[in-house]
């Protein structure tokens, strides 16, 4: 899916992310930056510089588990204002409680020529996700226990034997 453009095609607008983020409890976002021609690029010379690689596209997984991929409508052009995009997010997991979970990912050539050409396949895309651990659809009071017994180094057992006695 191409990102629609403003402003004589310099700028990007997320809003099909945000409403991806708005309609599910749960959202996986990836930054999918590109391979680059020489290695020490990649470890010396773009970390915290201006030259540091602005993505390629942006990978998105719903609760569904279905895989939605953003790009540019130019081959040749990069996703620019991500921040603009992780700030949003931001205030819309706290607003709202949404799950949003971002990650960056450094694509291989090959990768990225498929995504450039535009014939990238599901099962590239999926590997890159992190995998998902079972059950994956807990409510927000769900989590919020599993947290605090985690936080608070509590023993399960007592406190199951403790929510038996309750009942």
């Amino acid at each position: 899916m191409y990102l629609p453009e403003e402003g004589f095609h310099m700028r990007v607008t997320f809003i099909p992310i945000v409403l991806l983020a708005q309609a599910n409890s749960r959202t996986e976002i990836l930054s999918l930056l590109p391979s680059r021609r020489f290695r020490f690029m990649e470890k010396v010379v773009e970390k915290g510089t201006a030259l540091e690689p602005n993505p390629y596209s942006i990978a998105v997984r719903d609760e569904d588990d279905n895989i939605f991929l953003f790009r540019r409508r130019s081959a040749n052009s990069y996703i620019m204002g991500e921040r603009g995009l992780l700030s949003e997010l931001d205030e819309l997991r706290d607003g709202q409680e949404k799950d949003i979970q971002h990650r960056t990912r450094r694509l291989t050539k090959a990768l990225f020529e498929n995504i450039r050409k535009w014939v990238v396949t599901r099962e590239e895309i999926e590997p890159l996700f992190p995998i998902r651990h079972a059950p994956d659809n807990l409510t927000n009071i769900e989590q919020r226990l599993i947290r605090t017994i985690r936080e608070r180094n509590l023993d399960t057992e007592q406190v199951l034997n403790n929510l038996d006695r309750l009942t």
